[in-house]
């Protein structure tokens, strides 16, 4: 202990003007650090604030509510679209049409065949035989492009159009 007191009777001075100068060296960076802190607390509150006053927290949880309701609306959507393209699968999707002179002695090809069929050569192909004194329709089912029924070679014509062709 004498060393000690024989160091602080020595340099006393010294010491306490060393610890002086370090208190105001902590001061002034306090000081400093306080006035940063200040600086970014206003410039925190400025970006957090939009220009027209509103807080910015509000307007990105109203933003996040409408991205939630668009997400729902194209849910919905994809699945209006689903739907209709289920129904879509089985409407006429391709046509083929054929006229031709049915009777001897007629002219203009007034007779027909037309094939009316979906996506998978499944519906309808109906005949309308036109003659000078009388008229006859035929209407026979098609699936997978052909038909129980006997074919005509126009009615088959009407079907390889249908295929060939999106209509």
């Amino acid at each position: 202990m004498e060393p000690l007191l024989l160091t602080y009777q020595n340099y006393g001075l010294q010491l306490w003007l060393f610890l002086l100068f370090l208190v105001i060296v902590l001061g002034l960076w306090l000081i400093l650090l306080h006035r940063q802190v200040r600086h970014l607390r206003r410039s925190y509150g400025a970006l957090l604030t939009s220009s027209d006053g509103n807080d910015l927290g509000e307007l990105l949880g109203m933003y996040v509510e409408q991205m939630r309701l668009a997400a729902s609306k194209a849910d919905q959507l994809t699945e209006t679209s689903e739907q209709m393209e289920k129904k879509l699968r089985n409407s006429i999707q391709r046509m083929g049409l054929v006229r031709f002179n049915a009777f001897e002695g007629t002219g203009g090809e007034q007779s027909f065949a037309v094939a009316l069929l979906d996506d998978e050569g499944d519906g309808v192909v109906v005949s309308s035989l036109q003659g000078r004194a009388e008229s006859r329709v035929y209407a026979k089912p098609v699936k997978k492009w052909d038909s129980t029924y006997s074919l005509s070679v126009e009615e088959r014509e009407a079907i390889a159009l249908a295929l060939s062709e999106r209509g």
